[in-house]
């Protein structure tokens, strides 16, 4: 089983969960952030009730594994939580569970002595919002691991009139700003349909950085930049 990666993933529930139940409804159109989850590769979110000061009364971790409209198919009770019951509204945030990292360091067979081979991730980033000419978002590896890129997606979070011929690209930070996609039109415009891209370097980076270059036109048109490859601890 690999672990996904999202970037300031933080919802609410759209209806209750009842205990035992193996489906959550997320609020609209979030849900699309997670359309690859499958059983193979699981996003850890958690269930949280919080106090008046933030701090969390009670947790549930779930695992993601599949995704339908705004439902979203989920194991239950994971790394030691309970199941409980959970209102409509309770938040629901991805946060890098302790099973997730253990299974991101976690060392395997390597063709180079002193490297650590690693599963492969998903990193989602975002969303972006393209009707801004100037819009970033970052996510940043823990120290000592890199991620090579096999593929670039955008997936449309949502939209409404879009138009224009917007552009995003990708890199590492705002001096190597395209190492992976140079400035690249977007020509998807429905939620949830999904444009991949290729990235332009074989090499490996420590963080990831995507940007909108050129504004579209419209009332909404938001998208992920979703990096799927593997890491690697050196």
């Amino acid at each position: 089983m690999r672990f996904g990666f999202i970037n300031a993933f933080s919802v609410q529930l759209g209806a209750t969960l009842a205990e035992g139940a193996t489906t959550a409804t997320l609020e609209p159109g979030v849900a699309v952030a997670l359309d690859d989850a499958s059983a193979d590769r699981v996003y850890p979110l958690v269930l949280a009730e919080r106090d008046v000061r933030g701090i969390d009364v009670r947790r549930e971790i779930i695992y993601v594994t599949g995704r339908s409209g705004d439902d979203v198919t989920i194991q239950r009770a994971r790394e030691t939580t309970t199941d409980q019951e959970w209102p409509a509204g309770t938040v629901v945030e991805y946060r890098l569970t302790e099973g997730a990292l253990e299974a991101l360091v976690q060392q395997g067979d390597s063709p180079v002595a002193g490297v650590a081979a690693q599963s492969q991730v998903t990193v989602a980033i975002g969303p972006l919002d393209l009707l801004s000419g100037a819009d970033t978002a970052v996510v940043s590896l823990p120290a000592g691991l890199l991620l090579f890129a096999d593929s670039v997606d955008i997936v449309v979070a949502d939209s409404d009139s879009p138009g224009g011929a917007p552009e995003v690209e990708v890199g590492e930070d705002a001096t190597n700003n395209d190492t992976l996609l140079a400035s690249t039109a977007v020509t998807v415009t429905a939620p949830g349909e999904r444009q991949v891209e290729a990235p332009a370097t074989p090499h490996g980076v420590a963080s990831l950085r995507a940007a909108t270059t050129v504004a579209g036109t419209g009332t909404t048109l938001t998208a992920w930049v979703v990096v799927r490859g593997y890491v690697m601890e050196l």
